[in-house]
């Protein structure tokens, strides 16, 4: 990760946003969509772009080694104008918000070294039903915010901070 920046400090980085991992399995869909773009690994600013991990199957809290790399699962990326603009496309940061297909942050635990073709090992998955789809459902209002979900957001420890403060404004 070394010689990463973000340059909007504001909205992106810090401990709960230290990487964003992005499923490569999405691509496909993509450049079927947007064949006028050269889409491809990277091509949503992600850090990390993975095999076999979707927004489906990885849930928060879920702690991951990649080589000597510990991760943990923070939250779900919130898509912004800046995709659209990145390729020029007025409909791409609206078609991401749309799928789902977000990507998602992860906070480092332990440091380390990784290397493109590490595979990547669940070692904890606390919170088996709060997957970060599920959370773009709360977010997009696509899932229902039922008081108990709110409740295991509110209690789930490893859910960046951001969202745990907002989640009074979801009970809306």
């Amino acid at each position: 990760m070394d010689g990463d920046a973000q340059a909007d400090r504001k909205h992106h980085g810090g401990p709960d946003k230290a990487v964003l991992m992005y499923a490569n399995k999405h691509y496909g869909a993509w450049t079927q969509e947007f064949v006028h773009l050269d889409l491809g690994p990277g091509g949503f600013g992600e850090n990390l772009t993975v095999e076999g991990m979707t927004e489906e199957s990885v849930c928060v809290g879920d702690v991951y080694r990649i080589g000597h790399l510990v991760v943990e699962v923070s939250q779900p990326r919130i898509p912004c104008w800046k995709i659209s603009e990145r390729w020029r496309e007025a409909t791409l940061t609206d078609r991401v918000r749309a799928t789902g297909w977000t990507g998602w942050y992860v906070r480092v635990r332990e440091p380390g070294v990784i290397s493109a073709h590490d595979g990547i090992e669940l070692i904890d998955r606390p919170y088996p039903k709060l997957n970060v789809s599920t959370l773009n459902g709360v977010l997009f209002h696509r899932v229902e915010k039922s008081p108990a979900l709110l409740q295991q957001l509110q209690q789930c420890d490893a859910l960046a901070e951001g969202w745990r403060q907002a989640i009074p404004e979801l009970r809306a």
